[in-house]
């Protein structure tokens, strides 16, 4: 079961390799499709530049080179006065706003500073007096906010950028929106401010008559109080004398209780020996229940622990079968797999390079197979099977069987890595041949060296 985990976990490895190539291609491909409008845009504007610049000189017979510095003081004077309206635009409209929502500021604070203050109001609660400070806070905080704002923008457009779209217009929306939401709070309070004048007259009212209410409302306290203290006195003299009665009263249950509590005390230690002995049968009886119960439980566990057993044998045969033939049908896949490559080897149309003797830096080696790798970089690959153990694999790539070698012996390169080894006395005969054979005529698909460097005639004609 392990070795079966671990080729599923190799699988799954491959897998996801193959799907993170994948990923790093769709993600440079979105890359350059994402870069196209904008080089579209460039190379039109140069396009044009190019031909107005040689229209100019075809018209006014000046130099190219000053015609390009005519071409691009007007540039430079159109991009100033590009730049100058767009900030006169944005800035000034944004300052426009601030300016109108901010005008009546001065009056509405100073109207609810001296509601606040005045004279005449007999109190403010904490809580009216934190709603007061709270709305000429918020109105404090729009204004700066939208200060803020405005002084950001004005940086923004301070320095002179290289294109207008250089400049971030959307600091303008901030001033705006802090103007808007300004000048609807003030309005709110130059309609609400009226009416609250009118609730404080009302409110004074009410507190003079709310003043004269609880003076009458004390001496009627007072009065009460000196009704009540009489009556408490009146009270207490009686409570005195029922105190009297009741501490005979008291003395006389005691005596009684006391007596009571001396025949309930005989009673109970008749019934508490009674209730000892009937204990202790109960007890004799529980223990022999108890004996019986964990004999019938520990039969159920036994049971149980042999019925468990044997579902567990049948479940490991059943799973040992499912592995078996899971293993050969995933050792028939991989035969299947091995049989296809050599397949395609065989029907390799460069397998003349097989079996040369050729150079990889100071390392000799021979050519075991030619074509692509399976699931790895594009083109044409060089399997070689090196003469001393200093290779990465034993010609299997991402799990593909390509030539069959010593472990260690065998290498992928690119054919321009290699160079023939024409003199070696292990060489292809048929290959020195047609590699010494330079006087005829060569086509597409020929063999050929150059410089010491083994390739394949792709193409003949004018370039």
């Amino acid at each position: 079961l392990e070795g079966v985990l671990e080729a599923r976990k190799r699988e799954i490895a491959k897998i996801k390799a193959r799907a993170a190539l994948l990923l790093q291609s769709l993600y440079r491909t979105s890359l350059a499709l994402a870069r196209k409008p904008a080089l579209e845009e460039a190379y039109e504007k140069v396009r044009k530049w190019n031909e107005e610049k040689a229209r100019r000189v075809a018209a006014t017979g000046k130099s190219p080179e000053e015609v390009e510095k005519e071409m691009r003081e007007e540039l430079r004077q159109r991009e100033l006065a590009q730049h100058a309206q767009l900030k006169a635009d944005v800035v000034g409209s944004a300052e426009e706003a601030l300016s109108q929502a901010s005008a009546p500021i001065d009056e509405i604070v100073r109207k609810i500073q001296e509601l606040l203050e005045d004279p005449e109001e007999p109190h403010w609660s904490a809580d009216e007096v934190s709603a007061f400070k709270a709305r000429m806070h918020e109105i404090e905080e729009l204004h700066l906010g939208g200060v803020e704002a405005l002084r950001e923008l004005q940086s923004e457009f301070a320095v002179q950028k290289d294109s207008l779209d250089a400049y971030n217009v959307a600091l303008a929306e901030p001033v705006k929106r802090n103007a808007t939401a300004l000048k609807e709070l003030l309005l709110r309070e130059a309609k609400s401010l009226p009416q609250e004048k009118l609730a404080r007259t009302k409110r004074v009212k009410d507190w003079v008559i709310e003043k004269e209410r609880l003076a009458e409302e004390e001496r009627q306290r007072v009065l009460r109080e000196k009704i009540e203290a009489e009556r408490q006195r009146k009270e207490e003299e009686l409570r005195a004398r029922e105190h009297e009665i009741m501490a005979k009263q008291e003395q006389m249950r005691l005596e009684q209780q006391h007596k009571q509590m001396e025949r309930e005390a005989a009673l109970k230690k008749k019934k508490d020996e009674r209730r000892r002995a009937l204990e202790a049968r109960q007890a004799k009886a529980e223990e022999r229940r108890q004996h019986l119960r964990f004999k019938r439980m520990e039969q159920q566990q036994v049971d149980k622990i042999a019925q468990e057993s044997a579902d567990f044998e049948r479940t490991i045969a059943r799973r040992e079968e499912e592995d078996q033939e899971a293993l050969a049908a995933e050792e028939k896949a991989i035969h299947a797999d091995e049989e296809h490559a050599k397949a395609l080897i065989a029907r390799a149309a460069i397998t003349a390079m097989e079996g040369a003797r050729v150079k990889f830096g100071s390392e000799k080696a021979t050519v075991r197979y030619v074509g692509r790798l399976p699931f790895y970089a594009s083109g044409q690959w060089v399997g070689l099977e090196l003469d001393n153990p200093v290779g990465s694999n034993s010609g299997k790539v991402m799990g593909r069987r390509l030539f069959r070698c010593a472990p260690e012996h065998g290498l992928f390169v690119r054919g321009e890595m290699i160079h023939l080894l024409v003199d070696d006395p292990d060489q292809k005969p048929s290959l020195v041949k047609d590699i010494a054979d330079r006087e005829r005529e060569l086509s597409v698909g020929d063999l050929v060296d150059f410089d010491g460097h083994l390739g394949i005639v792709q193409y003949l004609g004018p370039v």
